[in-house]
Formats: structure tokens, sequence, C-alpha cells
């Protein structure tokens, strides 16, 4: 998504209620170093389970807060909340691309602040794991409520690794 195209779908976006959200996917291993209590990161395996989280600046102000949950059994489950109180939520799905990559895919439906239906997003991407962060580049294409398609774009997002646990599906708001 180039900055133009952030811009022009967020304001779109919520002129019509809704935000829109791109999110990616990746994971490192955590190994701890016994001298001195320090840990470092290394990266043991392509697995991205585990939670990840980043925030995503839309300009003139829309920022959104997204996490990532992504299960041992290969599901993704994807959260947002922007500063005004928009939702998003959605169920999807992660497979090994290589060392260290990953790609997925995750349909995240809009929610406005009374919890009803608003739209939806189609996302997917590929990530490449450095450390306790992964880069994706991202691919979305948003709909309102009836179908009709609001923007698409390509960009990159980085996430940062907040736990290695197998997470659970947070529930859908």
């Amino acid at each position: 998504m180039s900055r133009n195209w952030r811009t022009k779908t967020a304001a779109l976006l919520s002129a019509v209620g809704l935000v829109f959200v791109p999110v990616g996917v990746a994971s490192a291993g955590m190994s701890t170093n016994p001298v001195g209590g320090a840990q470092e990161t290394t990266v043991r395996n392509t697995l991205p389970v585990g939670v990840w989280k980043t925030t995503i600046d839309f300009g003139g102000g829309q920022m959104v807060n997204v996490t990532h949950s992504y299960t041992s059994k290969h599901e993704l489950c994807h959260r947002a909340k922007s500063d005004n109180g928009y939702l998003g939520y959605g169920k999807g799905s992660w497979k090994p691309a290589g060392t260290n990559k990953f790609s997925y895919a995750v349909v995240e439906i809009f929610y406005d602040l009374d919890g009803n239906f608003n739209g939806h997003a189609e996302m997917r991407g590929d990530a490449t794991i450095t450390g306790t962060t992964f880069k994706s580049l991202h691919y979305s294409k948003a709909f309102d409520k009836n179908g009709n398609v609001l923007g698409e774009g390509t960009d990159y997002l980085t996430f940062t690794l907040v736990s290695r646990q197998d997470p659970p599906c947070p529930a859908k708001p």
C-alpha cells in the first residue's frame, strides 16, 4: 500500500464508519543465556506460534492496534481496535514458506461501535522473521457492508513478538 493509497483508504473507510487493518505473521524462537540472566534471541524454527502485535498509522491521526495469535493448529486469529473504538476480528490460516518464512491469509470482519457488521477485508501476505520481529509484505482488499470494493493495496508491516505461548483464539468482539 502506498502512503497515498493508505491515506485515501483510511479517509474513505472513516467516512463509512469502517477501519481497514492490514495484518502479518511470522515467528522467532527464544533461548535463555544463563550468564548474567540476560536473554538473547535466536531463530529455532519457522513456527509462528504465539502472540504478535503492531500499531498501524493510517495518517490523519487514525491509529489501529493489531494483535495476531498463531496457534499450533495453523490458525491465525486476528483482532484490531482503532483509537475511535471500531473493531475488527478475523480467523484465517498460516503455513511455512521456507526457512524463517511464512505465508498467511485472513478475512477480517469490521464492526461498528454497536457491534454490527460493517464490511470486511480479504488479506494475505508473506513474512520473514528476524529475531523477535517479522516483516510482512501484505496485500489487503477492503469491502463495505454491501460488498462494494473500497480499496486495495500492498505494503510492508512489522510485528513484534509478545508471547511464545500456544494461544487460544480470542473470542469475537
